[in-house]
């Protein structure tokens, strides 16, 4: 709600933030507790949906910069080359939203439903190219719809399956115990929820 300028929007932005810095507790400083990075999971989807909402799709020469660095820091420290980080993600979103939007993928619903077919069938390959693969267009076209394209039924595919593949890449990545899976998929479902829903208004 609506409270002296916060709106919905900052309050999830917020929590997102929050998500994103208990993970990085999990990560650093607690790795034997899987708890912390469970709880973690949640900030990515927040992070692009809300992208996505915004419809701001224009790449900053900053990130660009920033990730830039950052491929250049995992080569010398971490010897490695790929999954690209988060930046370049975010970059390649970004990029694909554009794209769709000036190609009018999301005027038309079978449209829409190929893309998403598409974006399904390489999520997992292109995991290993850039963090979160092509689940990261999904969730950022998954906000573009909300906002765009209003209405519990008719995005209800969309959310269903975006999660449903986050859920299934998420429990391959770490070993969580039944009850953990159990836990995250709950708070997946209910952030589903939220976003069907979602309204900078309210």
């Amino acid at each position: 709600s609506r409270y002296s300028g916060i709106c919905s929007y900052d309050i999830l932005k917020l929590l997102a933030l929050y998500l994103m810095i208990i993970d990085y507790i999990g990560m650093y400083i607690f790795p034997e507790s899987l708890l912390f990075r469970l709880f973690g999971r949640i900030s990515f989807p927040i992070f692009f949906f809300l992208i996505g909402y915004s419809g701001n799709f224009i790449i900053k020469f900053e990130l660009l910069v920033i990730a830039l660095a950052l491929f250049i820091f995992d080569i010398i420290i971490k010897n490695s080359l790929l999954p690209l980080t988060i930046l370049f993600s975010i970059a390649a979103a970004q990029a694909f939203m554009a794209y769709s939007i000036q190609h009018g993928v999301f005027k038309k619903i079978e449209k829409t439903y190929v893309m998403f077919f598409i974006l399904i069938l390489s999520s997992f390959p292109m995991i290993f190219l850039f963090d979160y693969g092509t689940i990261s267009f999904m969730f950022m076209a998954m906000g573009y719809l909300v906002k765009h394209r209003p209405g519990i039924k008719r995005n209800l595919p969309f959310v269903a399956i975006t999660f449903i593949i986050y859920m299934i890449y998420q429990v391959s990545l770490f070993s969580f115990t039944k009850n953990e899976i159990i836990l995250l998929a709950a708070l997946l479902v209910y952030l589903s929820s939220i976003m069907l829903s979602f309204d900078l208004n309210t």
